[in-house]
């Protein structure tokens, strides 16, 4: 074998990044800090639907946990085949290489004149997210969520590509899957209803579109609403013994700040590397006196406190480092102007921003939410004018670097 041209084949580098997920699990690796816990929760959880599996399901809100119960479907049915845990976490990792196999096939579709080693090796930066890392040794349903998100997204590009309908009811099908498994999910319905409008206007196809929507979710409203089991504000978090609970996670200033700084981490080493070249938009001095007024009102009223957890690179280290929010104030100003300088002529962009602010309904906010989410939106969904020179070998090196980085920070935190 020729193992010169094997190192400069881009698949080395995959295979050598899925080596260093295999290596992970050997070494229980968790480095988000928190999946394992969740997983001991899942176990014991999934024990209890074992015992008694209509009881749990029913009395779901009961138990404190906010993930989604139909992700215990997939363990007792493994439990039910005398499947031991390690080989339930063994085939959940390898199931989750196919979030970078269609991520993948999806910048393939939209990016259809660039090199596709660049594109599989910015594919590859998954395995840099400590999110997908940490939920691939430890199986938990906002990944598997985020597999079939981005399985859907893949038939959305197709359906942009060639309009079939069949590929309409694949997208709709597996995004109703996605948020039965992550409720996180399911406002993401909206943008590609809005997008489908957009192509079919009023018609039979979007009749069918608007049916399709309603039979899928029946389901969960019946669930949620008719029996009443509201198991997305149930979780036992830090924050959550606070008798005004319910008006804190309601403080959508809180989100509109760590949420915004949390999307504008994603972009940082793309507006670098694209010297700016997307944002088209320059705002006049009226508008940036009412963003900054916005800003000021967003701070005046936010309570987010470091107890609670969470909060996003950047809170955190203006916490952990300076002791106040003084930085995060700073980095969400800039990423509030740059969000609206990228969304102020592109309903695409702000339809997809106000979702992640309200995707996130419950108290505390996780970085793993939005990681590797919003990479992935970046190069399928979100409307930015990326030059063909972006895609290069030094700024994948770039990107590999930012992103060995971060997951370095998270391990070693």
């Amino acid at each position: 074998m020729n193992f010169d041209y094997f190192k400069r084949n881009e698949l080395f580098v995959f295979v050598l990044l899925y080596i260093s997920l295999l290596i992970g699990f050997a070494f229980n690796e968790d480095s988000t800090g928190g999946a394992y816990n969740d997983f001991v929760a899942r176990v014991i959880e999934t024990d209890l639907f074992l015992k008694d599996f209509w009881g749990t399901l029913f009395s779901y809100d009961k138990i404190g946990d906010r993930h989604s119960p139909v992700q215990f479907l997939i363990y007792v049915f493994f439990k039910k085949l005398n499947f031991q845990w390690e080989w339930i976490r063994l085939i959940n990792l390898h199931l989750m290489l196919l979030c970078v196999v269609f991520f993948y096939k999806s910048i393939k579709i939209k990016f259809i004149n660039i090199d596709q080693k660049f594109l599989l090796l910015i594919s590859c930066i998954f395995f840099f997210s400590p999110t997908f890392r940490s939920l691939s040794i430890w199986p938990d349903s906002r990944l598997i969520g985020l597999l079939f998100f981005i399985l859907a997204t893949y038939f959305f590009l197709k359906f942009e590509k060639e309009p079939k309908l069949i590929y309409v009811f694949f997208n709709i099908f597996l995004v109703a899957v996605s948020a039965y498994l992550s409720l996180n999910f399911f406002l993401f319905s909206i943008y590609f209803f809005y997008k489908y409008y957009l192509k079919f206007k009023i018609s039979r196809e979007l009749f069918f579109i608007i049916i399709l929507n309603i039979f899928l979710s029946l389901p969960a409203l019946y669930y949620i609403f008719y029996l009443e089991i509201y198991f997305m504000f149930s979780g036992n978090t830090p924050g959550t013994e606070d008798q005004n609970t319910f008006l804190l996670q309601l403080n959508i200033f809180n989100k509109i700040l760590i949420i915004s700084s949390m999307i504008f981490f994603y972009f940082i080493p793309i507006i670098l590397l694209n010297k700016y070249n997307f944002i088209k938009t320059k705002a006049e001095l009226y508008e940036i006196f009412i963003i900054f007024i916005f800003f000021i009102i967003c701070v005046y009223f936010f309570n987010y406190k470091e107890d609670f957890t969470g909060g996003g690179v950047f809170f955190q280290i203006s916490n952990k480092i300076f002791g106040n929010n003084y930085l995060f104030y700073l980095i969400s100003l800039v990423s509030i102007f740059f969000i609206y300088s990228i969304s102020k002529k592109n309903l695409n962009n702000l339809i997809i921003f106000l979702l992640f602010l309200f995707s996130n309904p419950q108290l505390t906010i996780y970085h793993k939410y939005f990681d590797p989410f919003v990479f992935f939106l970046i190069f399928t969904l979100i409307n930015i004018d990326l030059k063909n020179d972006f895609f290069n070998k030094k700024s994948i090196l770039i990107l590999y670097i930012y992103y060995f980085v971060f997951l370095a920070i998270n391990i070693f935190k």
